[in-house]
């Protein structure tokens, strides 16, 4: 029984050890200590946490944003992989991108059982980050409500289905992935049933603009004010309030 329980013991460590380290903020003037809607963000190639982290700051509202970093090393940044989004081998492509959404889903358990969260979560990410965000809410949609991704690409079997709200953002003049490629994406997504919201930048490249940035935030503060609004978080946050007010009265009563 020792030898099992030591073997779990190890287990759960290697299990945490290969999560994404994580910058984690509660935005919008809220308590880190009550129930938040999570924002799952994802930087790109060569890029970080404090990066992506700095573009929510300022949302505005009541969230929990939780920035991770890819696993390897890109230039002075971090990257998911090291293949590229418009690269031929398109196996190589989806065995990367599961792989990451799967360690991305490893966290956003590992979050929502140390810390209060309500409703369903939101992924933000922007090009690799982007393209890990959907390929997350087609492999665990269940548990997610909106993707909001700028200058990214997915194959079409790592796209979300008609459970998931994605926001699409894309620069006219992005050579790395071409806007041809992201308008027939948000097509064959909407061919299905998903809803697509497709901001065009013209003129903008790869890079998100301060333009993009604006649009970034006011596309994920849309998706937390969606869910600071459902029953889930109603509930959970009301029920936080109630028992707030009700211990120190208590503590009184005690002595």
């Amino acid at each position: 029984m020792l030898a099992s329980a030591l073997c779990l013991r190890l287990a759960l460590a290697a299990w945490s050890a290969s999560l994404p380290s994580t910058h984690e903020l509660a935005t919008g003037g809220a308590d880190p200590s009550e129930p938040l809607p999570l924002v799952v963000a994802l930087h790109g190639r060569g890029s970080s946490s404090d990066s992506i982290t700095r573009t929510l700051r300022s949302i505005g509202l009541p969230a929990r944003v939780v920035a991770l970093d890819g696993p390897r090393a890109s230039g002075l940044g971090r990257a998911w992989f090291h293949t590229r989004l418009t690269t031929r081998d398109v196996a190589g492509l989806e065995r990367a991108l599961a792989t990451e959404a799967d360690r991305v889903a490893g966290t956003v358990t590992r979050v929502e059982a140390t810390r209060p969260t309500c409703g369903r979560t939101i992924v933000v990410g922007v090009s690799q980050g982007g393209a890990v965000g959907l390929a997350y809410a087609a492999r665990h949609g269940e548990h997610t409500a909106t993707v909001v991704q700028m200058s990214s690409w997915t194959p079409p079997s790592l796209r979300p289905g008609t459970d998931v709200t994605v926001s699409v953002m894309h620069g006219t003049a992005d050579r790395r992935i071409p806007y041809r490629r992201v308008s027939r994406m948000v097509d064959d997504l909407r061919a299905t049933g998903t809803q697509v919201d497709l901001r065009t930048f013209d003129g903008d490249g790869h890079r998100p603009s301060s333009a993009g940035r604006q649009a970034l935030r006011r596309a994920v503060a849309t998706a937390v004010q969606a869910e600071l609004a459902s029953e889930d978080c109603r509930s959970r946050r009301a029920g936080a309030l109630s028992q707030s007010r009700v211990s120190p009265r208590a503590s009184r009563d005690a002595d």
